[in-house]
């Protein structure tokens, strides 16, 4: 990097540090700017699109949230996204055929873009939440609302730099916010997430279509960008809005949490079910055996057509598990976006030690790609969209004690 770039990419820093001084103003360049309605009045609040939550929201929701779909809003987009946090959260909303007047809620209308002031801004009045004409999904309305919640984008979290590095020179100054650590935050022990929701894409805000972020473990590279909530996330908001809802907590394995639409069992994360998620998910018809003791130095197996298959591998204590796609054919293209691969489709590789976060997400062609576990047992899920889907995978147990000395 030349001095010229370091130069201005000092000067990015002093320039935001500015700029965000001054509690006065609340302004965040990173968003564009919106109406919000109060009966008949329209007032310009700045957006502040902000997966931790926020230490500083300055009221609380009041359940159900109201809400009111303006004209000219993807109806039907709206309605699933809210629905998905009614499926996995206590949070719930009532759609008003109103405006909402001098209430709390929710008025989405047609903006810019896809944005929302961060939490609750009004004490007895409703807020604004801008779609775009590109925000017409459940997903995108998701992470709107997450905003709305008090949800801090992933890239955002205080520990970030131990998952992912930002490469400052490609952003739009715009939005260099959005890549700055928001310390007035709390994860509550939900572990950084590649594949939350509330990630960029590794291109995300770029000004000349390079990577404005990267992970540092490289597998993770297609997995960042998704579009769904990931089991993390929902989690996240479980725990800062509906950890109430259940007094007795149960002895949830496998990384789930007492389900707070239903006391009396886990939520589980997807390798996992069963009332503690103590069982394993079972695998269709015609795939290869789930569970595989890795016991020697290799083991190999090939999974091939149509079918979902979940894998549960092991070893000793003192090995970690390395995992070497052989071949395989052209599995499921994102014909959205060639930068991330979307969790459920092609093949997923869980080998960090949290099982509920995202795995490593892999489609289109990956011949060649590896992943080495951070503990002694990694999950694998395959999903073939077609009877021509073709894996070949194989497992090698490597010492700990070779890594540890640099030798792999």
């Amino acid at each position: 990097m030349n001095s010229l770039t370091i130069f201005f990419i000092n000067l990015i820093f002093i320039l935001y540090g500015i700029l965000n001084a001054s509690d006065t103003s609340n302004i965040n360049l990173a968003e564009a700017e919106f109406s919000i309605h109060h009966g008949n009045d329209y007032n310009m609040q700045s957006l502040r699109m902000k997966r931790a939550m926020s230490t500083e929201l300055k009221y609380p929701w009041k359940f159900p949230i109201q809400f009111y779909i303006a004209d000219d809003i993807n109806t039907t987009a709206v309605r699933v996204g809210l629905k998905r946090f009614e499926k996995y959260t206590c949070l719930r909303f009532k759609e008003e055929c109103f405006e909402l007047g001098r209430h709390q809620g929710i008025r989405f209308f047609r903006g810019k873009g896809c944005a929302s002031s961060l939490g609750k801004v009004f004490e007895n009045e409703p807020q604004g939440l801008s779609l775009a004409y590109t925000c017409d999904t459940p997903g995108t309305v998701q992470q709107t609302m997450g905003h709305a919640l008090g949800m801090l984008r992933e890239q955002r979290r205080t520990d970030k730099s131990e998952y992912v590095q930002n490469k400052l020179w490609n952003v739009n100054v715009t939005y260099i916010g959005k890549f700055m650590k928001k310390n007035a935050s709390n994860t509550y022990g939900v572990p950084y997430d590649l594949g939350s929701g509330m990630h960029s894409a590794r291109d995300g805000y770029s000004v000349n279509g390079k990577d404005t972020i990267l992970p540092l473990d490289k597998s993770f590279i297609r997995t960042m960008g998704q579009i769904e909530f990931s089991f993390n996330d929902y989690k996240l908001l479980n725990i800062y809005y509906c950890d109430h809802k259940c007094p007795i907590k149960l002895p949830c394995k496998n990384y789930g949490y007492t389900d707070p639409n239903a006391c009396e069992k886990c939520r589980c994360p997807t390798f996992y079910g069963g009332k503690l998620c103590q069982k394993r998910r079972v695998s269709d018809k015609g795939c290869p055996r789930a569970e595989v003791l890795l016991d020697q130095r290799e083991a190999s197996f090939t999974i091939v057509g149509k079918k979902t298959c979940f894998f549960y591998i092991t070893t000793g204590e003192q090995y970690r598990i390395k995992v070497r796609v052989g071949s395989s054919s052209r599995m499921y293209e994102n014909k959205e976006s060639k930068n991330f691969c979307p969790v459920g489709k092609a093949l997923e590789i869980r080998h960090i030690q949290d099982k509920g976060s995202t795995g490593a997400m892999f489609c289109g062609n990956f011949n060649g790609i590896a992943t080495l576990s951070q503990s002694n047992y990694t999950n694998i899920k395959y999903v073939g969209t077609s009877a021509e889907d073709r894996l070949h995978l194989i497992l090698l147990r490597e010492p700990v004690s070779k890594l540890e000395s640099g030798h792999n």
